[in-house]
């Protein structure tokens, strides 16, 4: 007998590029929506004190500094971001009309630079804008 049921239905098959951005589970649960912008991504919430629903957008860069993060390298951060100690993602917050920090997403490294790559690849980073991160990444870390 073949079973019918998929157990992964739910987190497969939505969203391609993975990461905890991908599936309905996620979007069910928190109501996260992202989409891919000129300047960056879009990711929609909602406050998770009030569930007012707002947006934060990433830009390119700042994924790309977070794209630049992994085993044996110093950590580096854009502008008010913190490193989650609990799942070594990248975090950026902000308040909600609410006055709360009731926005927040994670960014994992591996996450970041797939969505730097998709973006290279559809033309919204160009070649000068990689080449200069690449520059500001290795000053940073004193390469």
């Amino acid at each position: 007998m073949q079973d019918e049921f998929d157990d992964f239905a739910d987190i497969l098959g939505d969203n391609d590029d993975g990461g905890v951005f991908a599936g309905s589970g996620h979007r069910s649960y928190e109501n996260v929506k992202q989409s891919t912008q000129a300047n960056g991504l879009r990711v929609e919430m909602q406050c998770r004190m009030c569930g007012k629903p707002g947006a934060l957008n990433i830009d390119w860069n700042e994924l790309f500094v977070i794209g630049t993060n992994g085993p044996n390298t110093p950590v580096l951060l854009p502008p008010n971001w913190s490193l989650s100690p609990t799942t070594k993602s990248a975090v950026v917050t902000a308040n909600c009309s609410c006055g709360k920090p009731g926005y927040a997403v994670h960014v994992t490294p591996d996450e970041a630079a797939r969505h730097v790559q998709t973006a290279m690849k559809s033309g919204l980073m160009q070649p000068q804008q990689v080449e200069q991160m690449k520059a500001f990444v290795r000053q940073q870390r004193g390469m």
